[in-house]
């Protein structure tokens, strides 16, 4: 990683704008990287991989040996969002953990007997994790496990 920053535009164009300056910021000279880059990876969203416009495109106009990549842990996210859609038993699941989460995070009064029934049985209580409003695997994942 060579820098976090904030864009002063996310188009394509602020995108690659970030990215030179990044690059500048850590003293490579624009004929070095541009030379020594081979590959880009990038998520799968129309500003980052459009074919015309997008961000690969502009940086393949300047180093045409470029290799672009969509981003394999973001596919495995689009995969699991497909599965969720597709799945009525994971569905079910999700909802359950939902309601599970929704039972605790909205009523104080719930959460406090439950910290209760923990100390009483001599377990450590976990508080139920949110499992929609986000797709990223290790949420769901910590959702189960807790």
């Amino acid at each position: 990683m060579l820098d976090l920053k904030a864009l002063e535009h996310s188009h394509a164009d602020g995108v690659v704008s970030g990215i030179k300056n990044s690059i500048a910021k850590v003293g490579l000279e624009e004929n070095e990287w541009k030379r020594k880059t081979v590959g880009f990876c990038v998520g799968g969203a129309s500003v980052n991989m459009g074919q015309r416009n997008g961000v690969v495109a502009k940086i393949r106009a300047e180093i045409p040996h470029l290799i672009d990549f969509h981003c394999m842990a973001h596919r495995l996210e689009l995969a699991m969002l497909e599965l969720q859609r597709t799945c009525p038993m994971f569905e079910d699941v999700s909802d359950c953990l939902h309601l599970v989460w929704k039972t605790y995070h909205c009523s104080p009064k719930s959460k406090r007997e439950l910290y209760a029934i923990g100390e009483e049985l001599d377990a450590r209580i976990y508080s139920p994790a949110p499992v929609k409003g986000t797709r990223w695997v290790p949420h769901v994942d910590r959702a189960l496990k807790i």
